[in-house]
């Protein structure tokens, strides 16, 4: 059966205890898992608690830092003069640095 967009994505009701997430936050998960699900990537939502790094945040999951996605929100113009502009989301692996250069290309 095809999902449409009205239809929420995957629920994990143990994660939004966990964490406490609001209904806008459950809204963005349940958009962020269909869209991987659309996409054909698996995604696993972990709750954790703060960390001073990297390293340390992949250690209290148990993982390797080359298993955590870093997330960057930026802003970019709609047009090189207008001042219109759109955000651009960008998934990292743990263990890779944001290509600035790339990202300006890609994000126009």
């Amino acid at each position: 059966m095809e999902k449409t967009t009205d239809q929420p994505g995957p629920r994990l009701p143990a994660l939004d205890a966990a964490v406490g997430l609001s209904a806008a936050e459950r809204t963005s998960v349940d958009r962020l898992l269909a869209d991987a699900e659309a996409h054909g990537v698996d995604v696993e939502l972990v709750s954790r608690g703060p960390a001073q790094s990297l390293e340390e945040a992949a250690a209290t999951i148990g993982v390797e830092p080359r298993q955590i996605v870093k997330t960057l929100v930026a802003r970019a113009k709609v047009t090189q003069t207008a001042r219109d502009h759109t955000y651009v989301l960008a998934l990292i692996p743990g263990d890779r640095q944001v290509d600035w250069a790339r990202l300006r290309r890609l994000a126009g």
